[in-house]
């Protein structure tokens, strides 16, 4: 059977009638060591000797996924174009590149320079093409979406960009409530997010710089910042702890959040992440840096500090009043969560005499058949409350919230009712679990949940005089962290009196001035009239 190559034309090709019982396919799979090459030479239709498609091929050809496609050029040069399938759009492939160079008329005394001149002038129409002599930037090249077009006896090559288009589409957040804002969030795809953040920010002044991170991921980091705003130094800094990682790949966001934060260890949140672009750009725009991370749909900002964390989005879409209501409410809230436990203990265990008699009273009468004391059965509960955290989080959401219910509801009252746990216990955690979410940053609310439980040894241990210890402890681990430079506490220590916008929201009209602590070029965001 004889049908006319698709790919030269005027070439016929036979198709023997075994294929259809497999016995070529047998072959395929138990050939002859040390004959791979020459077959893929063979599949090329080159007749010399061309040592950069060897080292591809020698390189890619145990993939099931590597594809060797030959093309006759201009029906004057031999050529091949070797690409991963699923990385590249094949149509693509065809209609912009193949087309344009299988049309194309040369010369009869045409040469391989002729050839490349015709491609240098823009004969293809392709995005971003380039002439490669390297074997390794041509593979990586490959990884990334691109196909590689080879030339017969040619010392030469070029790679085409032409990426799979599979992506999600953009979608609302996932993890941040939007009750007044944009409705859509980051996805996986880092060009798409600083498109998202430049759809936006319409400024010449934004600047997007990119690093290539891991051995064997090659991740392209995104370093976003205004560059008539922040500081020079917190960007050079940035970008040198990116620089600086020395990692295979980039498995999650806390591998790059931790080279951000150096060699500090702390358990508190040093940088922020968001999946908003509006929150993102926002605070570009503040100054910070931003930093966006193919594959993720995260962004990072840098450097981080405990008011960012407990500041939400949704602040600035509320009137001023009322958001910095909310805001001193959260600031409540978080002394709540942290140190109600060890004070229940604390007063309980050794100072009764701080509680109205009725009050003492009644507790104790709850637990006089409690065989615990009230620091081994305030630890099992707050154990339990976790337990059921990281149970809602791993189930199924349709019977998350049903294991939280039943954990929370009917093994709490059977605990109860079998004297297992006095009422109180289950009221304080209650309280402090309630608290506990509405932290805006879940960052920062994992810290306290750790910090509650050394807050409550202490306590058990030394009363309330134990729990000042801890607290002062916390305060000056607290105060001691810096990130790039920048002091987590800021701007209530280190001297930043002029940020007006921390505990309160101050109105726009009178907020005029961008964060102190950074350290900005433009410090100033409005100007007044006159």
């Amino acid at each position: 059977m004889v049908k006319e190559h698709a790919c030269f034309p005027g070439k016929p090709r036979t198709i023997k009638p075994e294929c259809a019982n497999g016995k070529r396919l047998r072959a395929l799979f138990y050939r002859k060591e040390g004959t791979a090459m020459e077959d893929m030479q063979k599949k090329a239709h080159f007749q010399k000797k061309t040592p950069l498609f060897d080292q591809v091929c020698a390189k890619l050809q145990k993939n099931s996924d590597f594809r060797v496609r030959p093309i006759l050029i201009g029906q004057r040069f031999q050529g091949a174009f070797v690409f991963l399938d699923g990385m590249i759009n094949s149509g693509q492939l065809s209609e912009l590149v193949m087309r344009s160079l299988v049309e194309h008329r040369f010369e009869a005394d045409a040469t391989v320079e002729d050839l490349y001149a015709y491609i240098d002038s823009g004969g293809i129409y392709c995005p971003d093409q380039k002439k490669q002599t390297e074997a390794d930037v041509i593979i990586k090249q490959m990884l990334t979406g691109s196909a590689a077009l080879f030339f017969d006896g040619a010392a030469e090559a070029y790679t085409f960009e032409i990426k799979s288009t599979f992506v999600r589409s953009v979608s609302e957040p996932t993890n941040e409530n939007i009750t007044k804002g944009g409705k859509d969030a980051f996805v996986e795809r880092w060009l798409i997010n600083t498109a998202l953040v430049r759809s936006r920010l319409h400024s010449p002044d934004i600047v997007v710089e990119t690093v290539t991170v891991g051995r064997q991921s090659n991740t392209n980091i995104a370093v976003v910042y205004l560059q008539n705003t922040a500081n020079p130094d917190l960007v050079q800094k940035a970008k040198d702890c990116l620089l600086g990682m020395d990692v295979d790949s980039i498995a999650s966001l806390g591998i790059v959040e931790e080279a951000l934060c150096g060699d500090d260890n702390s358990i508190f949140p040093q940088v922020t992440n968001t999946e908003r672009p509006d929150s993102f750009c926002a605070d570009i725009n503040e100054g910070y840096i931003g930093i966006i991370i193919d594959g993720f749909p995260f962004a990072l900002l840098v450097p981080g500090s405990i008011l960012q964390q407990m500041q939400a989005p949704e602040d600035y879409a509320r009137h001023p009043v009322f958001a910095s209501a909310i805001r001193v409410l959260r600031f409540l809230l978080m002394g709540v969560t942290l140190l109600l436990p060890g004070f229940y203990v604390s007063i309980l265990s050794f100072h009764q005499e701080m509680l109205p008699s009725r009050l003492v009273q009644s507790i104790m009468k709850a637990r006089l058949e409690v065989p615990f004391d009230e620091l081994i059965e305030m630890v099992v509960m707050l154990v339990a409350f976790e337990v059921l955290i990281e149970a809602g989080l791993r189930m199924p959401k349709n019977i998350g919230q049903a294991v939280s219910i039943v954990g929370a509801l009917i093994v709490g009252e059977a605990a109860v009712s079998a004297k297992l746990i006095s009422p109180a216990v289950v009221i304080v955690v209650a309280i402090t679990a309630i608290a506990s979410f509405t932290l805006p940053s879940q960052d920062l609310s994992n810290a306290v949940r750790v910090w509650r439980f050394v807050l409550l040894l202490f306590s058990g241990m030394l009363g309330l005089v134990g729990l000042v210890l801890g607290a002062i402890l916390l305060t000056l681990r607290i105060c001691s962290l810096e990130v790039l430079g920048v002091p987590y506490m800021a701007p209530i220590i280190g001297g930043h009196t002029k940020t007006k916008d921390s505990y309160f929201r101050r109105p726009f009209l009178q907020d005029q001035k961008r964060p102190e602590f950074l350290g900005n070029q433009n410090k100033t965001r409005r100007r007044t009239k006159g």
